[in-house]
């Protein structure tokens, strides 16, 4: 806001290192901080600490207010454009006289953009791009945020009536990557009850039709409301897509649960993850889904040696708490400086830590590995020497991520045939509901896996969740591990791997077919394989 006000470039250099320190190096919330502990981060000066404290007191801080109150609406959303800085939007707004995103795009049309000194025809494309798709995008969720607000949801329930009379259905009981709605059934018993007290706890009911309302989270997000007198064959139906509905032909049977519906019409119990249309061929032969429970091991993970906010022992004893047995570290490589990514001197100080830490341990053991940038010609990062000493290596694309499929291809199958490269680290780098991935071939890329035994990485965190778990079944009937990994750069990070096995039941992934269910043992056998 600094920089779209014509603050000085002195000011505006130090918001961005204050803030750059503030999320890399401080993982205690700034509000829980004395004045004198806020002075003592590093690169935060006197007057950054003082908008600090303002904004602890106040919720904010004078100055920003002040800017806030002289920036239309719409100029403040350009910000959040990918390819749009301050500047570029200060001479947006001041000099083309533009105020929305809605007329940026107008103009973009018109090819004024790319005629706008300062900008250009590939700017303007990637503006139109992302401005695109934000609007596809808007007033759709990840599904780890649905889960958040469907939780607090239910604590307020739960003082109204039984569990067992309410349920979540739709695209959330599915555990879609992306929800657009929230789809809510009530036994319609408690329909007074609900119209009574739903207004009580910032839920007020509008109806739309005979039982079923319309109401909204945080006076925002959409949840539809249906009163219902058969909670059972409702929630199947409402779970359920239609094309779903007519291949399993279910009979309307009065049944105590969704599973003695399916028993009942002499069906095994098909999960709501599976009930997608991609699934029909095969989701009645699915058995034995992975559970987080299943997980043995958390492998490609960053800490203070590159990115991540958690030292590698705090991230290790995160990982005993949890009742793991192993831990890989994945730190960035060299090629990513922006990223803190690891000298050769880096590796063989953090190699050392690992020997010391390991020696200390009876029931754990931290692996040795690294997240290999994969260059633009599909090599690895490091010379050999340093890549052997690796006990394997994840290998990602993070750099010029703007491909055509024959380029994405060549670098991603150069990398799958290098004989270091052990897990493929999220595949096509999307970024759900902010970034598209990059063209590939998935069966291309599954059968040269298959061929270099190669593990494809399913990247559990929520706004990745890459692979897609339309290919994960594929991966199977070839023989392709899947490893679920958190990619975790915190401590709490480490529970993504909630949201990969979500997902990856989805596709039909089994234990057995995961890399890390392997007890120790059997992981340490699968490094030597290869």
């Amino acid at each position: 806001m600094v920089a779209l006000h014509g603050g000085n470039s002195f000011q505006v250099g130090a918001y961005q290192a204050a803030s750059f320190n503030i999320k890399k190096k401080i993982t205690t919330p700034l509000d829980s901080l004395s004045e004198n502990e806020l002075r003592e981060i590093p690169q935060i000066g006197k007057s950054v600490v003082g908008k600090i404290v303002e904004l602890n007191e106040k919720g904010s801080f004078d100055s920003y207010i002040e800017m806030l109150s002289k920036t239309p609406v719409g100029v403040v959303e350009m910000l959040n454009i990918r390819g749009l800085g301050p500047k570029k939007v200060k001479l947006i707004w001041e000099e083309m006289g533009i105020e929305t995103v809605g007329e940026l795009l107008d103009a973009c049309r018109q090819n004024r953009l790319a005629n706008t000194k300062g900008f250009g025809a590939k700017t303007q494309a990637q503006v139109m791009e992302s401005i695109e798709f934000s609007l596809v995008s808007k007033d759709k969720i990840h599904w780890a945020k649905a889960h958040k607000m469907v939780m607090q949801v239910n604590a307020a329930l739960d003082k109204m009536f039984s569990s067992e009379d309410y349920q979540w259905v739709g695209e959330y009981a599915r555990k879609c990557q992306i929800v657009e709605g929230l789809e809510l059934l009530i036994n319609s018993s408690y329909k007074r009850v609900a119209k009574m007290n739903f207004g009580n706890i910032g839920l007020p009911l509008h109806e739309k039709e005979e039982d079923v309302f319309e109401t909204f989270f945080n006076g925002e997000f959409p949840i539809i409301v249906r009163f219902s007198g058969n909670l059972v064959w409702d929630t199947y139906t409402y779970i359920t897509p239609s094309e779903i509905q007519d291949e399993l032909k279910l009979l309307h049977i009065p049944s105590a649960t969704e599973e003695e519906l399916f028993k009942r019409n002499d069906l095994s119990y098909i999960v709501p993850e599976l009930r997608e249309i991609e699934n029909i061929s095969w989701m009645k032969e699915a058995k034995n889904l992975i559970e987080y429970a299943d997980f043995k091991g958390c492998v490609h993970n960053h800490t203070t040696y590159s990115d991540g906010m958690n030292t590698l022992t705090e991230m290790a004893e995160a990982c005993i708490q949890n009742k793991w047995q192993y831990f890989g570290v994945s730190d960035h490589s060299q090629t990513a400086s922006y990223a803190g990514g690891l000298k050769e001197a880096d590796v063989l100080r953090q190699w050392n830590e690992i020997d010391q830490l390991n020696a200390g341990y009876t029931d754990f053991k931290i692996f040795k590995s690294i997240e290999s940038d994969i260059l633009s010609d599909g090599s690895l990062d490091y010379p050999e020497e340093i890549l052997k000493g690796f006990d394997f290596v994840v290998a990602s694309i993070h750099s010029n991520l703007k491909m055509d499929e024959e380029k994405a291809m060549m670098r991603l199958i150069n990398a799958i045939e290098n004989p270091y490269t052990r897990i493929l680290g999220h595949l096509t780098g999307r970024l759900l509901l902010m970034r598209d991935g990059y063209p590939i071939d998935h069966t291309k890329i599954i059968d040269a896996c298959a061929a270099n035994n190669v593990v494809i990485e399913l990247n559990a965190h929520p706004y990745r969740l890459d692979m897609d778990w339309r290919y994960i079944h594929q991966a199977i009937e070839k023989g392709v591990l899947i490893s679920i990994n958190p990619d975790a750069h915190v401590t709490t990070g480490l529970l993504d791997m909630q949201y990969g096995a979500h997902v990856a039941r989805k596709g039909g992934l089994t234990a057995e077919s995961c890399l890390n269910t392997k007890d120790v043992t059997s992981f340490e056998q699968w490094i030597r394989s290869k």
